[in-house]
């Protein structure tokens, strides 16, 4: 079947689905939202990077890595030139010393607390102890930035690679580059008992 057929049975999919959703409208439950869980995220942590050096820190790598997204997003659509190269590539720069500061200095968070009223602040323990949970996952965030631009390129850059290398297998048959990717699920396959039955008992006696 043609590219068109495969689009137009998810369009249609996605057609009777929004229809579902509207038929029922009058049985939701409508509640008005009383505040932002990301503005009072923000202003949590604003109020505790006050006080810490480290939260100042954390803080300024995050707003450079915001503003470097941002950035770069914008320099897709601009014709290709030297200022827009040498500025892609600072970008990119600035989003490898962000994702690494998060990374290192992200793994103590402890200084958010200086933002609740038992320190001084002007928030309650429960959200400067949810504030503290989330800033917690930030070194994973950081890990899985690097994962996915990494694991993105398998559907792209790695393909065209491949193209212009030697596929042949034992100098007769060629090796589909499109197919590579399977190696990735075969890996998978492997490491996850491997991991689970093995190596994470291990370094779960070792830690105690």
């Amino acid at each position: 079947y043609s590219f068109l057929f495969s689009f137009l049975v998810a369009a249609i999919c996605f057609v009777f689905s929004i229809a579902v959703f509207y038929i029922g409208r009058k049985r939701y439950h409508r509640v008005k939202p009383s505040d932002s869980a990301f503005v009072r995220f923000g202003r949590i942590l604003y109020e505790g990077a006050r006080h810490s050096r480290r939260g100042k820190l954390i803080l300024t790598l995050l707003i450079a890595l915001a503003i470097s997204v941002v950035m770069n997003v914008i320099l897709v659509f601009l014709p290709d030139s030297l200022p827009v190269e040498i500025l892609s590539f600072v970008i990119s720069f600035v989003i490898i010393v962000g994702i690494l500061g998060i990374i290192f200095y992200g793994q103590q968070a402890d200084w958010v607390y200086s933002a609740s009223k038992t320190n001084g602040g002007s928030w309650n323990h429960d959200d400067v102890h949810g504030a503290w949970e989330l800033l917690r996952l930030f070194p994973y965030f950081g890990f899985m930035v690097s994962f996915w631009m990494v694991y993105q390129a398998m559907n792209g850059p790695w393909i065209n690679q491949g193209c212009q290398m030697d596929s042949r297998i034992f100098s007769s048959q060629s090796y589909n580059p499109g197919a590579w990717s399977v190696w990735n699920v075969i890996i998978i396959l492997v490491c996850i008992p491997l991991l689970d039955w093995w190596i994470f008992p291990k370094v779960g006696q070792m830690l105690g």
